[in-house]
């Protein structure tokens, strides 16, 4: 289920909510008050139905809430949609369901989804349905609001995608910038993944990255190095061992993987959470 912190307000999906039908889904909105959460709202869509698993993804900005509902089945099994909220006169009302303009059965639109200000960056995997039909590589959504007004205006997709990439797994949008992971992606190796990053300039969207961990990268100059033997050394020529060296430092100069890992959770820790909670 989804779970959205934004300043004083925690969003908690419950996509097995079983109010108002089996696994039609939920969420709950709390504000933090005088040093604890105050329970503030249980949202719905409009039209959620039984399996809809709304609650499935959350996203909250200032006075507006994203909930997605990854199985949705209207038109298609499991397309998946959106809804948004905003705060009116102290309610939560409904203000727009948002659905791809290529909607197709299993996209699971809505899988992951980020939201600031006037826009909406939307996930949708694409698993399909196992080993039979409607796969294909993942892609990111955006959507913009003019007034309370919601629209398409991109549709973000990896130029090197394959299917069972699954891009659009997870989904960060930042001013002009989006990054979206790839899970499935074997650049690298069997699902080793990758991330992908698009920006906006104004006018259009485009790719301007594509990021992998440097396990993966070594993995492939390693691999690069045994292909060519000996010639991977002529200078001026492969450059593989150039690459195969530059790799080498950028696992090296930043900390081991394994000193990175134990950093990041460090970050994690209770800590940081305190630190976050003591802002709100």
């Amino acid at each position: 289920s989804g779970l959205a912190l934004d300043a004083n307000r925690l969003v908690v999906g419950a996509m097995h909510d079983d109010e108002i039908g089996t696994n039609a889904g939920a969420a709950y909105v709390y504000r933090w008050v005088a040093g604890h959460w105050r329970f503030q709202a249980k949202l719905f869509g409009v039209d959620t139905d039984e399996h809809d698993r709304f609650g499935s993804g959350a996203a909250s900005d200032g006075n507006t809430i994203a909930i997605a509902a990854d199985r949705d089945n209207d038109p298609g099994a499991q397309g998946g949609s959106v809804y948004v909220f905003r705060r009116e006169s102290g309610l939560w009302v409904h203000e727009a369901k948002l659905v791809p303009a290529d909607w197709d059965p299993f996209d699971r639109f809505g899988y992951d989804l980020d939201l600031e200000g006037e826009r909406i960056a939307i996930g949708a995997y694409e698993p399909g349905w196992p080993g039979t039909f409607y796969v294909d590589h993942g892609s990111v959504y955006v959507f913009d609001r003019t007034g309370t007004a919601w629209s398409q205006t991109a549709h973000l997709r990896a130029a090197d995608g394959q299917d069972y990439d699954h891009m659009g797994s997870s989904v960060a949008l930042q001013g002009d910038l989006v990054v979206t992971g790839a899970p499935g992606d074997d650049d690298g190796g069997l699902n080793a993944g990758a991330a992908y990053v698009f920006a906006f300039d104004g006018t259009a969207w485009s790719e301007v990255a594509k990021l992998v961990a440097a396990e993966n990268a070594w993995l492939v100059a390693d691999e690069a190095m045994q292909m060519f033997g000996g010639n991977s050394y002529i200078r001026n020529e492969y450059m593989v061992d150039r690459i195969w060296r530059d790799v080498r430092v950028a696992r090296i100069y930043d900390g081991s993987s394994e000193v990175q890992q134990i950093v990041i959770a460090q970050r994690l820790r209770k800590g940081d959470v305190e630190t976050r909670l003591g802002q709100v």
